[in-house]
C-alpha cells in the first residue's frame, strides 16, 4: 500500500512529463518587452523582486530590461534583466505564476569562450535541464544575491575557458544568440522540432521528451540525496 504514492510519482515523471514536453509550445525568445506586452500578463514586482532589485543596485548591476513571458496567458511572469559592472554576468529575475503556481527566482548566466555556459539559480522550481552538453547549472537554494553571485563566480573561475563578457551596447542581443544556439544544437541532436519556417517556435520531439523527463527525474533524485555543492569566494 505504501508503494502506491511512489509508483504514481514515477509514472508522472516518466509518462506525463514526456507527453507535456511534446505538446507544450516553446519560444526561442519568449520575452515581450514592457510596453509591448498586454497588462494582464505582466505582474507588478513583488517583495522578492524588490529585495533582489535593491541588492542588484548595491552591487552596481545595471538593469537592462523588463519583460513579460510571451508563451501565453498561463504564464504571468515578470522578468527583469541586469548586467554586472564588468559584463561577466547577466542576471535574470523572474517573479509571478505559471498556471497559478508561484515562481520567484534569480538566474545568473556567464558565457565562456569554449562554448560552455555557467548558470546558477536560487530556487528549485526554476532549474533547467540541458541536453546539449553546453550548460553547466547548479542550484544554490536559500541564499541571498551576494552569496549566489559569489558561488557563481567561483564556479566559472574553475573553468578552463575565458569569460566572454556581455557588452554595454547589446547584452540582451548576445544573450539571445546563446538561446538561439542552444535550440539549434537541440535540433541538430534530434531533441526538438521547429514549428515555423523562421524557427522561433519549437517543441520537444519524442526522443527529446523522453530524454528531458528522464534527465529531470534523475537529477531531482540526485539533488534530493546529494545537493549541489558550491563553495563561496
Amino acid at each position: 500500500m505504501h508503494f502506491y504514492p511512489l509508483i504514481f510519482i514515477v509514472i508522472f515523471w516518466l509518462v506525463a512529463l514526456p507527453l507535456i514536453a511534446m505538446v507544450e509550445k516553446r519560444l526561442v525568445w519568449p520575452y515581450v518587452r514592457e510596453g509591448e506586452a498586454p497588462p494582464d500578463i505582466l505582474p507588478a514586482r513583488n517583495d522578492y523582486g524588490n529585495a533582489v532589485a535593491a541588492a542588484m543596485a548595491g552591487l552596481e548591476f545595471r538593469q537592462i530590461g523588463t519583460f513579460a513571458d510571451g508563451k501565453g496567458k498561463l504564464y504571468r511572469i515578470r522578468y527583469e534583466f541586469y548586467r554586472s559592472p564588468t559584463g561577466d554576468v547577466i542576471a535574470m529575475v523572474g517573479t509571478g505564476t505559471i498556471a497559478s503556481i508561484p515562481l520567484q527566482a534569480t538566474w545568473l548566466y556567464t558565457l565562456m569562450n569554449n562554448d560552455r555556459v555557467y548558470v546558477t539559480v536560487d530556487h528549485q522550481n526554476a532549474v533547467t535541464t540541458d541536453l546539449t552538453g553546453m550548460v553547466n547549472e547548479s542550484l544554490v537554494a536559500g541564499v541571498g544575491l551576494v552569496a549566489l553571485l559569489s558561488a557563481h563566480r567561483v564556479r566559472f573561475a574553475q573553468s578552463s575557458g575565458m569569460v566572454k563578457s556581455f557588452s554595454n551596447t547589446d547584452p540582451l542581443g548576445e544573450f539571445k544568440v546563446y538561446l538561439e544556439d542552444r535550440v539549434r544544437r537541440l535540433h541538430a541532436l534530434g531533441y526538438v522540432t521547429f514549428l515555423n519556417p523562421d524557427r522561433t517556435g519549437w517543441r520537444y520531439s519524442v526522443k527529446g521528451a523522453l530524454a528531458i523527463s528522464t534527465r529531470q527525474y534523475l537529477t531531482g533524485l540526485r539533488r534530493a540525496v546529494v545537493p549541489d555543492k558550491v563553495r563561496s569566494a
